[in-house]
């Protein structure tokens, strides 16, 4: 006899050889999981300042902002722009409203 086949042990050999590997499966997938809002908040806030910048940068907006104003930063108007653009994305008051 096969104490092996009689306590059905190859199920356990096979979980004890391979414990480490899908636990680590599982915490990949469960962190994923967890991780998955802030990535798409990051893809929404990204597109959003891509938006804003595109529109910061017609010449009827960039008139509000001396050119004293854009010294001052040290940007030129496409970085002014994004600036401009990501401080509208993330709910604060925008510079010159």
């Amino acid at each position: 006899m096969d104490s092996n086949k009689d306590l059905n042990r190859n199920k356990y050999d096979w979980w004890r050889n391979h414990r480490k590997l899908l636990m680590f499966g599982g915490f990949l997938i469960v962190f994923g999981y967890w991780i998955n809002p802030v990535i798409q908040d990051s893809r929404n806030k990204n597109s959003c300042v891509s938006t804003y910048s595109e529109l910061y940068t017609v010449p009827e907006v960039l008139e509000k902002f001396s050119a004293k104003q854009l010294e001052e930063f040290g940007l030129d108007t496409n970085a002014f722009a994004k600036a401009l653009a990501y401080q509208t994305c993330t709910n604060q008051k925008a510079i010159g409203k």
